[in-house]
């Protein structure tokens, strides 16, 4: 007995191709920023995090001198914040080009490969020097990138109610 075959026939659409790899350089050049700042040794990621909190106190009119427990505490938040930052904009990006490839799971395939990232990263942060791979900062980043996808949960509900709010 013959099977009979399916043949698919894929048609080329170039907005669709456009957007997925457009969302894909974006993903990559987002990727390459990581690694870039993980690149840098403790002294000098130290640094970057030290003037984006002093220009913050700036803004804000605060003052807050570096020997102060204070300091070591605002610091930290403001890597920190900057880690789950990050990763929330690269689930993002993730899922802008899992949606233009019609991945079912989406929102979980942009989540994965976010975490995934975040693990290459501490693995990566442990040949830089003063710097550690910490799981710790692996769990940060997988709120961040959790964060990412429920912004988009929420945006897509919002537009739906919107949609369906103007019929």
């Amino acid at each position: 007995m013959l099977k009979k075959r399916r043949v698919f026939v894929r048609i080329y659409d170039g907005d669709k191709m456009k957007k997925k790899y457009g969302y894909l350089i974006l993903m990559l050049f987002w990727m390459s920023l990581i690694f870039y700042f993980s690149a840098q040794p403790a002294a000098a990621s130290n640094q970057t995090s030290d003037s984006i909190l002093i220009k913050l106190l700036d803004f804000f009119s605060l003052s807050v001198t570096h020997d102060l427990p204070l300091w070591g505490i605002l610091s930290f938040a403001i890597r920190k914040l900057a880690h789950m930052s990050e990763y929330a904009i690269l689930s993002m990006l993730a899922f802008g080009f899992f949606k233009e490839c019609n991945c079912k799971r989406c929102l979980l395939y942009a989540w994965l490969w976010s975490v995934g990232y975040a693990c290459s990263d501490e693995f990566h942060q442990l040949f830089v020097l003063g710097r550690s791979g910490e799981l710790r900062d692996v769990c940060i980043d997988a709120i961040g990138a959790g964060i990412g996808v429920l912004i988009i949960v929420l945006v897509m509900k919002w537009m739906h109610n919107s949609k369906e709010m103007s019929e």
